[in-house]
């Protein structure tokens, strides 16, 4: 088998794509999460859609060399990490394809493989460990990971050994135009899209003021700007707006920031870490039955932050999420996967969203 398989490989992503949400909303409208935080959902049409579907999907390049005659795909995704709540999701998202494709007779008449690997996050070096042991064990494509900045670390790597590149999570506009010789795909949209999304909802729920904080990485200086900026072209001020350390022990400095300038509104975009400084937020006196508005992101809205956090104390928080529409069938069927996953690694189910190996 050649390596023109590279075509049928990119093919199959785009399905896998579709399960990485398996455990996640089917509701396209205003959601309101265990936690406690509604989410909104992108709008069927905004400028900023537009713009992102005019992007040029390219066919994978021709790649030379024989091949075994067995597709194996390896996924590069957060077992570890800031980012480990969203594990259990889409490696059941990933183990849910490959079942239903070997069912179907697989590929070439041959099952198709799966290696599950850990991203880790961007603090380590655990994707790069990953993704060197996979490339060894002859993988041909991968998937991850959910993180751009984690991404970032090894896109060059799989571009070099002309592997197809698929993530089902990043958002970093950096993906755009990168320089990836037609081996990278994604599903989510970049955080123009959702930017422009949270700064619309952020308006019509009359918010004239606003703090933006978000955590040092290319996810959230990325996310940053495209709410921040059509967030003041709409007519809205922008009282503050700076990054975070997301490895700090706490985050008093920050939160005294935020509350000294007195906005109306804080949009936080961070991962885990947003726990902790919600908590110390509350403690100030900043929340919304103090009459301040709190906006999340995809990034940290969740059933993992509210466990968190003491009960009740989401309520009226609210969040962007882009997710796709998908069928209560589809969605028993990946979480059937999901809870298989979390129960070999954790002992616990899916709904926990949680991984403490």
């Amino acid at each position: 088998m050649k390596a023109t398989r590279a075509k049928r490989v990119g093919a199959l992503l785009v399905g896998l794509s579709l399960v990485a949400a398996a455990c996640g909303s089917d509701d396209a409208a205003t959601t309101t999460t265990d936690a406690g935080s509604e989410t909104t959902d992108a709008p069927e049409t905004t400028d900023a859609m537009e713009e992102e579907a005019s992007e040029t999907v390219q066919a994978a390049p021709t790649c030379e060399g024989e091949g075994d005659g067995v597709l194996n795909i390896a996924t590069v995704l957060p077992e570890t990490g800031n980012l480990a709540f969203l594990g259990p999701p889409e490696f059941a998202g990933a183990q849910l394809a490959i079942d239903e494709i070997n069912e179907g007779g697989g590929v070439l008449d041959a099952d198709v493989t799966l290696d599950q690997g850990d991203s880790g996050d961007t603090s380590t070096d655990i994707a790069n460990q990953t993704v060197d042991r996979q490339l060894a064990a002859g993988a041909d494509a991968f998937i991850g990971a959910a993180s751009s900045g984690v991404s970032f670390t090894f896109i060059d790597k799989l571009v070099e050994n002309c592997k197809i590149h698929f993530s089902p999570a990043n958002t970093s506009p950096d993906f755009t135009d990168y320089e990836d010789d037609g081996l990278y795909f994604r599903t989510a949209p970049s955080d123009v899209l959702q930017g422009r999304v949270l700064a619309d909802l952020m308006i019509e729920e009359g918010v004239t003021t606003a703090s933006f904080m978000a955590l040092q990485d290319p996810y959230g200086e990325g996310l940053l700007q495209y709410s921040t900026e059509p967030f003041a072209d709409s007519g809205g001020e922008i009282v503050d707006q700076f990054t975070y350390d997301p490895q700090a022990a706490e985050f008093s400095a920050e939160v005294d920031r935020v509350v000294s300038g007195d906005p109306e509104a804080l949009v936080i975009i961070g991962f885990e870490e947003t726990s902790k400084i919600l908590t110390a937020l509350f403690e100030a006196g900043f929340t919304p039955k103090a009459g301040k508005q709190i906006f999340l992101v995809d990034g940290n809205v969740g059933n993992a932050l509210g466990e968190q956090l003491p009960a009740g104390s989401m309520e009226g928080i609210r969040s962007t999420l882009p997710v796709a529409e998908i069928t209560g069938d589809f969605q028993d069927r990946g979480a059937r996967r999901c809870d298989r996953w979390q129960r070999q690694r954790c002992g616990s189910c899916c709904s926990d969203q949680r991984c403490d190996p």
